[in-house]
This record gives C-alpha cells, structure tokens and sequence, in this order.
C-alpha cells in the first residue's frame, strides 16, 4: 500500500512463491470484484486491474539500510494499466485476456466474462481485448465448495480452525 501522485495504491498478489495454488486468477478476480464493490458501497469508490504472468517478487534495496518487499515488471504495470484503463471507462474492474483463457473452463459456475474493449496500453503495440467480470456464485472453500481447493496445508489449518 502506498499513496503517491496517483493517489492511494494497493497491490494484491495471488500466486506468490509459496502460496501457489491451481485457481489463483480466480481469487484474484473474486477479490477485486469484492473490494471494488465494497469501497463502493462505502463511498469511496476504486478501480482494480486484473493480469497473470510472471513478475520479480523479493527485497528490493539495501538490507542493511532500507529494503522492502516489492513486485516490479510487465506484469505489475500492465495491472496498473488496466486499473487507470477502468477508472477512464468509469468501470470497476478490468481483466486481462491471460486470466480469461487462464480461467475460464474452471469458473463457469463461479464466474462470468464478457468482452469489453481492445486498449493498447502505455508501452505496448499491440491492442489487448479487456473483460469485465461478475460473480456468480458466493460460494467459496467454507461452504463446502472444491472450487477453491487449496494444498494439503491449508486443509490442516482449515481442520485446525473447525476442532476450535
């Protein structure tokens, strides 16, 4: 989270190195739709943008001075991209086709896409066709629901929390 000229930035990641799991994009898009719609309802209304790939994750800076944990590259920007994109197009949130094609078969129950426009964002040549996304199904790993399967670990934490 951090404020600068743009305002008030958060990056959400799903997928990191040690949290991997098969439905990733899913989370992402159930998430952005839900903080989206929740800030809002709140009055203070955001745009969030939705992009898969591979990016640098780890400290960035000098240990011994000043570091942070940081994600950088085409992946991050092209997220930021598609959000100003939603903010311009008075949309909340915007999806890249990778996740669309990453996802699609696995959330016909949970999801539903349709197709927005082609933006050619900063620093790109070739337009990309931006979806829009709405949730179907509430649905999620507490309700019983194996669309959300997690690994063995996160099962046990589950099992732990239910013997509370």
């Amino acid at each position: 989270i951090a404020v600068d000229d743009k305002g008030l930035v958060a990056i959400f990641c799903f997928g990191l190195p040690g949290f991997v799991h098969e439905s990733h994009c899913m989370h992402a898009v159930r998430a952005a739709v839900a903080i989206t719609s929740v800030m809002a309802e709140g009055g203070e209304p955001c745009t969030a943008g939705v992009t898969t790939g591979n990016c640098y994750c780890g400290l960035v800076g000098d240990i011994e001075r000043r570091a942070e944990y940081a994600v950088v590259g085409d992946t991050v920007n092209t997220a930021a991209r598609l959000a100003f994109t939603a903010k311009k197009d008075a949309q909340e949130v915007l999806i890249s086709n990778a996740v669309v094609s990453t996802i699609r078969n696995a959330s016909k129950s949970l999801l539903s896409f349709r197709p927005h426009r082609m933006v050619t964002m900063k620093g790109k040549t070739i337009p990309e066709q931006t979806w829009l996304a709405r949730v179907i199904s509430h649905r999620s790993r507490f309700s019983g629901s194996n669309a959300f399967k997690r690994s063995d670990s996160m099962s046990n934490m589950s099992s732990m929390n239910e013997a509370s």
